[in-house]
């Protein structure tokens, strides 16, 4: 469409595993016991990667949690907090852009990285264009690695890619469990252990739907 008009454009695709909703990060602090309305800084990712949770209260403290660490995976794995859009999509990976990134979720990435790690890969001639650009100045740094890596890397979001069709059921009984004023969501999140039977629960279900 872009190019039928004759607009100017660089397409940049994440590879992504399924985002949170804000309510899910409020739903965060209250299980860190701690006010949002005492909170002045909240950032999920900086710092380096795979960085963690960074939360700054209006006294001056602050609360720094790893990434995939509790209570944030109890959270998330509940799946209660994740757009509807997010059970059904089927882009989770996708190479019809310049350039796709994705985090290298691999333990010789993740190590002593203060800086920040990512898989780049061009797509098109103007992505590999680009690229070379960035080398030439400087601003970036790049390693050439083979696609098995890539594939290591990503292997739970493309699994998921891949069968996000079969799982349809699966998907439609979470996305009605997780609207905002649905009474079970209410039931399922008001204790720890509600929230842990839950997360058992579809489990079980994932693996029988």
């Amino acid at each position: 469409m872009l190019e039928q008009r004759q607009i100017r454009h660089f397409i940049i695709e994440l590879c992504c595993s399924g985002q949170t909703t804000i309510e899910g990060t409020w739903f965060y602090y209250k299980l860190l016991k701690i006010d949002k309305e005492d909170i002045i800084h909240m950032q999920y990712r900086g710092n380096g990667w795979p960085s963690g949770i960074k939360i700054t209260m209006k006294d001056g403290s602050s609360i720094t949690k790893k990434n995939y660490t509790y209570p944030w995976t109890l959270m998330h794995k509940s799946q209660l907090f994740r757009p509807k859009r997010c059970f059904y999509c089927t882009k989770k990976t996708t190479h019809e852009s310049d350039i796709s990134l994705a985090d290298p979720w691999l333990k010789k990435f993740i190590d002593n990285d203060e800086i920040g790690n990512s898989i780049v890969i061009a797509n098109t001639t103007l992505g590999k264009e680009t690229v070379n650009k960035l080398l030439e100045r400087k601003l970036v740094e790049l390693k050439e690695i083979d696609k098995s890596t890539y594939i290591k890397s990503q292997l739970g979001t493309i699994e998921s890619k891949a069968k996000s069709l079969d799982h349809r059921r699966f998907n439609k009984i979470v996305s009605v469990m997780s609207k905002d004023n649905s009474i079970y969501k209410k039931i399922a999140t008001s204790s720890v252990l509600l929230l842990k039977t839950h997360n058992h629960l579809i489990k079980l279900l994932h693996r029988h739907l």
